[in-house]
């Protein structure tokens, strides 16, 4: 639904010439009271409590600045990793030579922090151009006991041959360079598993107190029917943002410590 274009007057210049028109005349007009409140239902869940995000993704930002015959290939390659991530249901934030350098970023005990935030993986995607000491503070996390997986096309192996560098032998061993995508999320950790697997269902998590708010979303054009294993045992139940109803779902055999249970998303 699109919110803009909304016109401050039926004459002259206020009319704005613009489409697709929001306003009175507009038929979708009349449900934007739902629309509203459905939005701020999801504002209120997706802003409580703190986000369980436990992957970091570099952004090759200083190659896209630099040009050249490779840019295009390493923006490209970029991609293809974050919508792998995100087709495997592995959420993650994005991270840059800035951030990894500013006083808010650091590295210790297998961690890499970005103010409140925290990572135990870090996902490198082909880079040449990344600076000195953002490679230093990812050497550092690495020595902590972090996890670095760098995926490397053909022609790539300028950054990650400089990390290696940074590195003695026992900490080399948790650096692993992959040869493709493909490869590269076989190793991913999903947040939750999905039976069958469905890359069309796309996941995050809110951590608020001692509960879990698990967010999906189809973004298939049909609906998707699936099993769905969280890594916590509890009583699960259903928001529907949309109506502002909640229900309890009924629960499935399943291993020890963690709830299934049998989901269908249109």
């Amino acid at each position: 639904m699109t919110m803009g274009c909304y016109p401050l007057s039926l004459r002259g210049h206020f009319l704005a010439g613009e489409r697709p028109h929001f306003g009175p005349a507009n038929p979708l007009w009349r449900y934007t009271p739902e629309y509203h409140e459905y939005a701020a239902r999801l504002a209120g869940l997706l802003s409580a409590g703190e986000p369980v995000v436990r992957d970091a993704l570099y952004l090759p930002i200083r190659d896209t600045w630099a040009g050249g015959p490779a840019r295009e290939r390493i923006a490209r390659g970029h991609d293809e990793l974050a919508e792998a991530l995100l087709a495997n249901q592995t959420d993650f934030d994005v991270v840059d030579d800035d951030v990894l350098v500013s006083p808010e970023g650091g590295a210790a005990r297998g961690r890499l922090t970005i103010g409140p935030m925290s990572y135990e993986t870090l996902w490198l995607p082909e880079v040449h151009w990344i600076s000195d000491e953002a490679l230093e503070t990812i050497a550092r996390f690495v020595r902590s006991g972090g996890r670095v997986n760098v995926v490397r096309s053909a022609e790539s192996g300028g950054g990650e041959r400089k990390l290696l560098d940074l590195l003695d032998a026992r900490s080399r061993g948790r650096v692993r360079v992959l040869r493709s995508v493909g490869e590269a999320v076989k190793l991913a950790s999903p947040l939750v598993r999905l039976d069958p697997k469905t890359p069309d269902i796309r996941v995050l998590v809110r951590r608020i107190g001692n509960d879990y708010a698990y967010f999906l979303t189809n973004e298939a054009l049909q609906e998707r029917t699936f099993t769905l294993d969280l890594p916590h045992h509890g009583t699960p139940l259903q928001f529907d943002a949309w109506a502002g109803r909640i229900r309890a779902l009924e629960t499935l055999a399943a291993p020890r410590g963690t709830t299934r249970v049998r989901l269908t998303l249109p």
